[in-house]
């Protein structure tokens, strides 16, 4: 899955988990979810920094 594709995901998590109808066990589930996706993003985001500092850039930017 892509970076901008679980960027979506947590975006309809955050919007399922805001509009208050999921039961409780559904709703910890998609926590969990949303936290694994969260990590997908952190992960990639942390890929990405490396690529650009090991291609002459600080990575800072």
């Amino acid at each position: 899955m892509s970076y901008e594709d679980s960027v979506k995901k947590v975006e309809d998590i955050i919007g399922q988990l805001n509009g208050g109808e999921l039961p409780l066990d559904k709703a910890v589930e998609a926590f969990k979810q949303g936290m694994n996706e969260l990590e997908s993003c952190r992960k990639a985001l942390e890929n990405a920094k490396m690529t650009v500092k090991d291609a002459g850039g600080s990575g800072d930017e």
